[in-house]
């Protein structure tokens, strides 16, 4: 429900914390409207922070003498996103500044009628994502040179060749900075990190493969998201157990969580992700062929993973071609004792269901990720009171989706039928930046009937509360984190941005004039 503080919302009794800088100075930003994060809103306020924390919101607060003042015409401020299933490029891809996004070249110049080579392109597995051979665009006859021929990367030597200039966008031909050149690649999804000795390896960490100064972080900071759980990728029926970490802010805060929840798998990604799962081309399976090869054997092997750690902690001996390592069953035991959280990706309505009737039967409490097809199974989560981190939105699957067929029921209002069922949902983006990154879900959302105070705790109190960081962050209130974004007008309009995202009581996005 929409509601309005109109009165001050005082700070709380808290001890000061240590911030970054100055934590005697004091920031305020001041907005048109505060959208707290958890359905509320101040019209017309301010928020105090000092020391990296948030000391007092409201519509009537004091703003301190020797405060350093962010205030925007129309502006409004919602806490920092959160995307509760972010994939994190922990690879530097980025193309380097010799490489620049473009086409092959456009008709009737110099290199039209040449070739010209085009390094890496967005093709995907089996000639997809991460197919980085070399390409050549060739025709004979300028006029058929198009879009659809080639797109990629040119090399710096074939973009002069051709005649581009690096400073413009080869769509509109307007002014484009050199640094969004950089960083116009997406995150390469068709390169797993998820360890591949086994098939069961909640004793890994995704923290211990994740370089936290790889550019895709500034790049989620720069679009408002500050806070990120990164698990495991679906190469593994039961992965690793993920991290949860900010974007930005000092070296020693980025990691909020080491150790957070383990993710597993129904459907195909396992055995289509993981390494030596395929089976041989027309061939049958061998003693070398990696299992599991099939949904069945997906199923097969989570519940032989819970029933071996059961045996395992009651000090029975364990056996089996698909037992998982004894490191694992410590993490394993975590799980069913509710100790460890538990993540199950599932997209279509029989993963889902398959999730469901192993987590009954093994007594697992769990969050689904991605759900698909969750609009097929909105009675039975509820009734089992399973909350969803749902999507990414869109309308041509992106990344692997596209080829496992597992996107073919996607629905644009599904995020909708999850909140209109009363299922706690958050929404991610996951891999997917910029034009379909978390800021534009949480537009998409709306577009598809979802109002604005729910898609805003969506990508902001909810996935705190998931992730158990709500405590600090996840709503503008006294006493939490100062993780606050200043957008340029309404939250996910169209024609909004973040101008000013504040990590820890410290400014780290400024897009302001000057």
């Amino acid at each position: 429900m929409r509601g309005l503080l109109a009165a001050t919302l005082l700070a709380a009794a808290t001890t000061p914390v240590a911030g970054q800088g100055d934590a005697d100075k004091a920031l305020v930003v001041k907005a048109a409207v505060i959208h707290l994060g958890d359905g509320r809103t101040v019209e017309g306020g301010a928020i105090v922070i000092r020391g990296g924390r948030i000391a007092a919101v409201g519509s009537g607060v004091e703003i301190p003498a020797d405060a350093t003042v962010i205030e925007l015409a129309g502006a409004n401020v919602t806490p920092g996103l959160i995307d509760a299933n972010a994939a994190v490029d922990s690879y530097d891809l980025m193309p380097t500044p010799t490489l620049s996004l473009g086409h092959a070249p456009s008709p009737g110049s110099a290199a039209a009628s040449s070739d010209v080579e085009v390094e890496g392109g967005d093709k995907g597995e089996h000639g997809g994502a991460g197919d980085h051979t070399h390409a050549h665009v060739h025709s004979a006859d300028p006029a058929t040179v198009t879009a659809g021929a080639g797109f990629g990367y040119l090399s710096a030597d074939a973009h002069v060749e051709a005649g581009y200039d690096h400073s413009s966008c080869f769509l509109c031909g307007g002014a484009l900075m050199h640094d969004e050149l950089t960083t116009a690649a997406g995150v390469r999804v068709g390169l797993s990190q998820t360890e591949h000795a086994a098939e069961v390896i909640p004793h890994t960490r995704a923290l211990d493969a994740i370089d936290l100064n790889a550019p895709d972080f500034s790049r989620l900071l720069s679009q408002g998201v500050t806070t990120v759980y990164v698990g495991g990728d679906p190469g593994a029926v039961i992965s690793s157990r993920g991290a949860i970490l900010r974007t930005g802010g000092d070296a020693a805060s980025r990691v909020v969580k080491p150790e957070s929840a383990v993710r597993a798998v129904m459907g195909s990604d396992s055995y289509r992700v993981g390494a030596g799962n395929r089976l041989p081309f027309r061939g049958p399976a061998s003693m070398y062929t990696r299992r599991p090869t099939t949904r069945m054997g997906v199923a097969w092997v989570f519940r032989k993973a819970f029933y071996d750690a059961q045996r395992w902690a009651d000090g029975v001996g364990i056996h089996g071609a698909d037992a998982p390592p004894v490191e694992a069953m410590p993490y394993l035991i975590g799980v069913l004792k509710g100790e460890i959280p538990l993540r199950i990706q599932a997209r279509m309505q029989h993963d889902i269901e398959a999730a469901l009737r192993l987590s009954d039967e093994l007594g697992l409490s769990f969050t689904l990720e991605e759900g698909t097809q969750a609009y097929e199974c909105l009675g039975a989560l509820k009734d089992r009171g399973v909350p969803v981190v749902f999507g990414p939105i869109y309308e041509q699957a992106p990344g692997r989706r596209g080829w496992s067929g597992e996107a073919a029921g996607a629905r644009l209002h599904t995020f909708k039928a999850l909140l209109d069922a009363g299922i706690e949902t958050a929404l991610s983006a996951q891999e997917l930046r910029d034009e379909d990154g978390l800021a534009r879900q949480a537009m998409y959302a709306r577009r598809f009937g979802a109002e604005l105070d729910d898609v805003v705790r969506s990508v902001t109190a909810t996935p705190a509360k998931l992730l158990g960081i709500d405590g600090d962050t996840g709503t503008i209130e006294a006493g939490k984190r100062a993780d606050v974004i200043v957008w340029s007008g309404a939250p996910f309009a169209a024609t909004s941005r973040p101008v000013v995202v504040v990590v820890g009581g410290r400014v780290q996005v400024d897009r302001r004039p000057g």
